[in-house]
């Protein structure tokens, strides 16, 4: 059966309970039909799905010997992993299962004389001589279990079977193939090789007494990260600190492997096993591989008595290993054993634990990485499984996230950051477009309004009469406040001071009597100010000065406020004089 994109569909679910019938017989034969499994790869991945077919040829010996028509009911797919001990000691922790045909789903039509069953409550169907190919497909969860594994007592193992129920001469049989297939979990590649907030080390010291003096060397190694794949290199870093007489010529790096077994069960709440608290009955401990740094070779020269030196060293991992967590019956631990010497004596070493991964479990087979990337994205936004139960059935849902995003980190990382600047980027253009002064405060109803001075274009320089006339004209603009404010006592007209400034300078009498009235500005209440303003501009212009008035610069501060300077000023000139 397939889905509009040409995929099969899957319809794969949990089975319970356990048919113990898988793991007695493995395999069964019938004379007339043969079985088989064609798999899609060799290798599967959690996330992703177990593809082929199922091949089921039919003989024709009923025609040539009149035997009765074959009858079939059922045809179905089943995954097993299994934990193995010896002794037959078994225990499953995974069985998922499809059926390919059953009450709802009819054989092929090829397959039978009619897709329509024998009877109402005989849900069987007349076999034809054929050779059938139906295509399965079992979806698998991102972590389906410990990786395979093979030694002398233990083992892990996960077998694909494929069983038939059909029905010859009144008697039901059950035809059945197995095959084993490799099946690994997948780690977020995220988190599976992130490092630890710090260092993960261990530290030992080798003590020897002296008549005079205690000979230390105190050897400390240490870890970024704890988890590794296998097939690469590990790294150390080696610190040694040589306080005895002894030169340190050697650093042995070793990769170490410990099964344990267990005889009892572990016990269990509902919430988590304790089979961490169990005693092991066994250990079996293997060195699996081993590097050593010499005196004189890798550009290392030792460490001299009464010296300190900080070492890298590596370690090349086999592949195929991976760390098996504590299941029913054992569990199976890497170490990374740091060995420090003399030339022939081994002083110090200190063991670190790791965790190894295999390969395929971060770098996924191509066939299978959309499947992955789309579990892995929609385990982290939707979180199906509560409390720790079981689906009934185990499909994957259409994801709207992007392919392979999870094998992409570093690129989507520097992503991420630079989305992060561009929104800090437009959080302060917000906050500058909302500032007030970004805009003019408008007063739409006020009767007066300001105005900007001429600019200064043709950068003219101004000399001490044109400051002295500036400043004269902007001591005569006051506001209404500011007049009101002050008492005047300028009366010109009947100061004795006016009427000698009007003999001494030579000015015409009209000339003393409009200053004398342009004095008297506020003191009148009777007209608005600005109206008093523009008329007394207007007399002012009234008088034309020569140009000998400059030999009078001073006069203005000695209360002449209508002293003007040259006629002939610029256009900037009477620009400034308008804005006032």
């Amino acid at each position: 059966m397939h889905d509009s994109s040409g995929h099969i569909t899957s319809r794969t679910f949990v089975r319970k309970p356990l048919s113990k019938e898988l793991l007695e017989f493995p395999t069964h034969r019938h004379p007339r039909i043969e079985l088989g499994l064609d798999l899609s790869a060799g290798v599967f991945v959690g996330g992703g799905s177990i593809e082929g077919t199922a091949q089921i040829s039919v003989d024709d010996a009923e025609r040539i010997r009149h035997r009765k028509t074959l009858d079939i009911a059922r045809i179905s797919i089943d995954l097993l992993g299994m934990e193995e001990m010896g002794g037959n000691r078994r225990h499953v922790f995974l069985n998922l299962a499809t059926e390919l045909v059953d009450d709802d789903h009819p054989p092929p039509q090829h397959m039978v004389y009619d897709q329509t069953p024998i009877g109402p409550k005989d849900t069987f169907w007349h076999l034809v001589p054929s050779v059938t190919k139906l295509a399965f497909s079992l979806s698998l969860p991102l972590n389906v279990g410990p990786p395979p594994f093979y030694s002398k007592n233990a083992r892990i193992r996960y077998t694909l079977c494929a069983s038939l129920l059909i029905r010859d001469r009144g008697k039901q049989y059950i035809v059945r193939t197995s095959e084993d297939v490799t099946v690994l979990s997948v780690y977020d590649p995220e988190k599976a090789l992130m490092s630890l907030p710090s260092p993960l080390t261990a530290s030992d010291e080798w003590i020897r007494t002296r008549e005079t003096t205690l000979d230390i060397i105190r050897v400390t190694a240490g870890l970024h990260r704890q988890v590794w794949v296998s097939g690469t290199s590990i790294y150390v870093d080696v610190h040694i600190a040589n306080n005895s007489q002894k030169m340190i010529k050697k650093i042995e790096l070793q990769l170490e492997r410990d099964i344990l077994c267990y005889k009892h069960a572990a016990a269990s709440t509902m919430e988590k096993s304790a089979g961490q608290a169990r005693i092991f009955d066994d250990n079996e401990r293997s060195i699996l591989s081993k590097s050593t740094v010499k005196q004189g070779t890798a550009g290392w020269h030792g460490v001299p008595a009464q010296h300190t030196h900080v070492r890298t060293c590596d370690l090349e991992l086999p592949r195929g290993h991976a760390t098996v967590k504590c299941g029913k019956y054992f569990e199976v631990r890497y170490f990374l054993n740091v060995v420090v010497g003399s030339a022939h004596t081994r002083l110090v070493t200190v063991q670190l634990p790791i965790v190894l991964i295999h390969m395929n479990s971060l770098d996924v087979v191509p066939n299978s990485v959309a499947q992955v990337a789309m579990a892995i994205e929609e385990k982290r936004t939707t979180h199906t499984i509560q409390g720790g139960h079981s689906p009934h059935r185990l499909g994957h849902k259409r994801s709207q996230s992007i392919q392979g995003r999870a094998f992409a980190a570093p690129r989507l990382q520097s992503l991420g950051r630079m989305q992060a600047h561009a929104r800090d980027l437009q959080e302060l253009r917000e906050i500058l477009d909302r500032s007030p002064r970004k805009h003019a405060i408008r007063r739409e109803e006020a009767d007066w309004d300001y105005h900007t001075p001429p600019s200064n274009r043709k950068g003219r320089v101004v000399d001490d009469g044109d400051a002295a006339e500036l400043q004269d004209r902007l001591r005569r603009v006051r506001s209404n406040e500011t007049i009101g404010s002050r008492q005047h006592t300028l009366m010109r007209g009947n100061s004795s001071k006016s009427q000698r400034a009007e003999s001494a300078l030579g000015f015409r009498e009209a000339e003393v009597r409009d200053d004398m009235e342009l004095a008297s500005i506020g003191l009148s209440g009777e007209e608005p100010f600005k109206q008093r303003l523009e008329r007394s501009r207007s007399r002012q212009y009234q008088f034309i000065k020569k140009r000998s008035v400059e030999r009078w610069k001073g006069v203005a501060s000695s209360g002449v406020g209508w002293l003007k300077g040259h006629n002939g000023g610029g256009k900037d000139e009477r620009e400034r004089e308008d804005w006032v």
